[in-house]
């Protein structure tokens, strides 16, 4: 199990690095930050990490706190057709590697 691990965890290291040395990483985060803001996902982030705030003691308040609390709703708040769209993207991109 450890070598299906180690060869998923090189697999990702190799892909990063061809995205990143391709310039495709960059436009993937560009064309993700630009759905997320069509679709308010980025202003309604902004209002539950600002709500949660002001419902903590400001002493209580850290980012790595906010950070932990909010990503999992984050993440469950991403539209499927967003999340699908950068999935084809990547998808291609491995074909054109391959």
């Amino acid at each position: 199990m450890t070598d299906s691990r180690e060869s998923e965890a090189d697999f990702k290291d190799r892909l990063h690095a061809k995205l990143q040395n391709s310039g495709e990483l960059e436009k993937l985060k560009q064309t993700l930050r630009d759905r997320l803001q069509e679709c308010g996902w980025t202003d309604s982030m902004r209002k539950i990490c600002k709500d949660r705030v002001r419902a903590s003691n400001i002493d209580d308040v850290s980012i790595d706190n906010l950070v932990d609390e909010v990503t999992p709703i984050g993440r469950d708040q991403v539209p499927a057709d967003i999340k699908n769209e950068i999935l084809l993207k990547l998808r291609a991109f491995l074909d054109e590697e391959a």
